[in-house]
C-alpha cells in the first residue's frame, strides 16, 4: 500500500518543488493551496500524512492543523509542519496545535524524506496497534 501524502501551501512553486521528490521517493502525492481545499481533499480522499505551511491566507497552518485534529478519518494523520517560521515560539506552538513534526523551509530533501519514513513507521504501529485491538475484542 503506497502512503498517501497531502501537501499544502500557498505557494505553487513549493507544492511543485516537494510534489516531485516526494513523489519520486514512491509517495502518492496529493496537492492543495489553502486549508479549505485541504480539509474537502481529506473527506474525499484520505492522506495519512500531510505536510502543510503555517503561513497561508484564510485558514491558517495552525487553524488547519486544529481543524484535521478536531475530524475522524480511517487512520491516524500525521501532520508536519513546513515552513518558515522557526523560532521556539512557532515550533511549541505547532506542536501544540497538534502537529507531529516541524520542518524548517531549508530542510534538505533527504531529510524530509528520512522524516516521511520516520511518519510511516508511526502509521504502521497504529495500524497494528488497531488490529491487535480489534482482534482481542
Amino acid at each position: 500500500m503506497t502512503t498517501k501524502v497531502l501537501l499544502v501551501d500557498d505557494d505553487e512553486l513549493v507544492l511543485d518543488y516537494l510534489s516531485l521528490f516526494i513523489g519520486s521517493a514512491g509517495y502518492d502525492v496529493a496537492k492543495a493551496t489553502n486549508g479549505r481545499s485541504a480539509l474537502a481533499s481529506m473527506q474525499q480522499d484520505f492522506a495519512q500524512i500531510v505536510v502543510l505551511d503555517i503561513g497561508m491566507p484564510g485558514m491558517d497552518g495552525l487553524e488547519l492543523c486544529r481543524a484535521i485534529r478536531r475530524q475522524t478519518y480511517p487512520g491516524y494523520v500525521y501532520i508536519v509542519l513546513h515552513t518558515s517560521r522557526d523560532t521556539d515560539e512557532d515550533i511549541l506552538e505547532g506542536l501544540e496545535a497538534g502537529a507531529d513534526d516541524y520542518l524548517g523551509k531549508g530542510t534538505p530533501k533527504a531529510e524530509i524524506i528520512r522524516r516521511l519514513c520516520a511518519a510511516q513507521r508511526v502509521l504502521s504501529y497504529e495500524r497494528t496497534l488497531n488490529i491487535s485491538l480489534s482482534q482481542s475484542a
